[in-house]
């Protein structure tokens, strides 16, 4: 929702931090990303895109339309406030060092 603290925070500063790992690996085996990136709104002509994208995995056999990305997006509208769907561009990405046996954290280079 756009007053949800993070829609909230992101107006006041686009710089975000995000991490990507799966909470089921065990203790000191986990591998998982850390980025720094940009948030940004994704506006409503790109909506529908994202709307089919999303479609697409949460139903990949029964497949997606433009009926039902449309409707994806207006079950996104709640008392005339529509949820926020963001797009970030990441900035710096870094994993965890398998091969070390401390935390450390490699950079991943983006522009490969």
């Amino acid at each position: 929702m756009p007053t949800s603290r993070h829609c909230v925070n992101i107006k006041a500063n686009k710089d975000i931090a995000v991490a990507i790992f799966d909470s089921q690996q065990l203790w000191g085996e986990g591998v998982g990303l850390q980025i720094e990136a940009i948030a940004e709104v994704v506006n409503l002509k790109d909506s529908l895109k994202i709307a089919k994208i999303y479609g697409l995995r949460k139903y990949p056999y029964g497949g997606i339309n433009t009926k039902r990305a449309i409707q994806f997006i207006k079950s996104m509208v709640f008392d005339g406030k529509s949820y926020k769907i963001y797009k970030i561009t990441p900035k710096t990405v870094w994993m965890n060092d398998p091969n070390s046996s401390v935390d450390v954290r490699v950079k991943i280079d983006l522009k490969k």
